[in-house]
């Protein structure tokens, strides 16, 4: 038996899969901690998780409430580098030592944003597996992602290419990194790291990608450590039934159209108030899921149901398509559903994620910014109409019916934990 303590930071995009994987290694029998935001407190509960908080619920909250979070050119600098970021970093490093003195086998599985993962590996050696759950965190010449503020064209040359991210690098990163984090390694008496996103972020043990090869091909460039799985698919659907009102306004007509913004967003009244605009233009129902009821006009229309949360998992199957703001949870629930999919993009790996649905033909795309009542209505009655987005989707969900990324991430963290060596792990 192993002891795991998982560690992500983020949203419940980020959060609910480390939950899974701490569910499915609990039940081979191991220890298993989970350390994250007080707001996900509960979902550790429900799911038998041994819960260490860390950065509370009201801090979440609070953090929310800062527009730039989903701008494509702040985002950046708002989420990375909040000014409680430091602190954090700090917190996580001496949680994990802590932990690490107790048990010097404890195996750390990290989430991108865990950069006290990071340092607690230089400062003591730690076992360490970074989990990426979007490629965009790959700064990649060979494949390059699309990028919140360019799409970089495939006939670039390579040194073009670095061009763009050397400059990323330098005006945004890089002095955010440097703030948030290599300030408390100066202090650690750490070397400086020049890229922190390109090399420093990811494990040099073993970095896990949790999405398939189909979706996002591992390139060349990549850490030669990298080992891409499947869709980590959990949203606690086992510990929540749908509701009698849900069940009922499902029954009572054509499925509808659903629409989320994320669990983290405060600030999408525009892009719900379009959708909804939409939706009646075309004389679709819609079933709106966002905990923040004052994101939505006072009085909906009667084609209309809004709910806090539902499951994606238990909803999607019913519906004709899903509007959304390209968060890679979402977008996987969508996949494995079978469902065409909108996606307006705002910031971080969302562009990227849409623009890899486009190549799919699972669905459409437009930014957020660039949303209007008719230009939505368009895109879903193209959405609904056109079979080639339809069978697209489906097919796509026939491929993914099988997969069971925890159990084979479950099976590659046994081994990992068992080695001696804390050299690279071979897959």
């Amino acid at each position: 038996m192993a002891e795991f303590l998982l560690m992500p930071f983020g949203s419940a995009g980020d959060t609910l899969p480390f939950v899974g994987l701490g569910k499915e290694l609990q039940a081979r029998g191991h220890q298993v901690q989970l350390v994250a935001n007080g707001y996900f407190k509960s979902h550790a509960r429900l799911a038998g998780l041994t819960f260490r908080e860390l950065w509370s619920r009201e801090d979440y909250l609070e953090a929310l409430d800062h527009p730039d979070i989903w701008h494509p050119t702040r985002g950046f600098q708002a989420v990375v580098g909040h000014p409680r970021m430091p602190q954090v970093v700090e917190d996580q490093h001496h949680l994990i030592v802590e932990e690490y003195l107790r048990n010097p086998n404890i195996v750390v599985v990290a989430g991108t944003m865990a950069f006290g993962a990071r340092i607690a590996r230089e400062t003591h050696g730690i076992k360490l597996v970074t989990v990426h759950l979007s490629p965009v965190i790959f700064w990649c010449v060979e494949k390059p992602s699309r990028l919140p503020t360019i799409t970089i064209p495939k006939w670039w040359p390579k040194s073009m290419v670095r061009a763009i991210y050397w400059l990323g690098n330098q005006l945004v990163v890089h002095p955010t990194m440097k703030r948030v984090v290599g300030t408390y390694r100066k202090e650690l008496m750490l070397p400086k790291v020049k890229n922190y996103f390109r090399d420093w972020i990811h494990s040099q043990e073993l970095v896990l990608g949790m999405w398939p090869e189909w979706f996002a091909e591992k390139a060349g460039d990549w850490p030669p450590q990298t080992k891409l799985l499947e869709f980590p698919f959990y949203d606690g659907n086992e510990v929540q039934e749908l509701s009698a009102e849900v069940k009922h306004f499902l029954k009572q007509g054509e499925p509808p159209v659903i629409m989320t913004f994320g669990s983290a967003m405060k600030h999408g009244q525009g892009l719900y108030r379009t959708v909804i605009s939409a939706c009646q233009e075309l004389n679709l129902r819609a079933l709106i899921l966002t905990p923040f009821r004052d994101q939505l006009p006072a009085t909906l229309p009667e084609s209309a149901l809004h709910q806090n949360y539902i499951p994606l998992s238990q909803v999607l199957p019913y519906a004709s398509c899903l509007v959304h703001h390209g968060g890679i949870g979402t977008t996987a629930q969508a996949l494995r559903a079978g469902i065409p999919q909108l996606i307006t993009p705002l910031a971080h790996d969302q562009f990227d994620n849409a623009e890899r649905v486009m190549r799919l033909d699972a669905g459409l795309a437009l930014p957020a910014s660039r949303l209007t009542p008719k230009n939505a209505a368009t895109l879903l009655s193209k959405l609904l109409m056109k079979e080639k987005f339809q069978q697209a989707a489906k097919h796509l969900s026939n491929r993914m019916q099988n997969e069971n990324s925890f159990a084979e991430c479950c099976t590659i963290l046994e081994q990992f934990a068992s080695r001696r060596s804390s050299t690279r792990f071979h897959i």
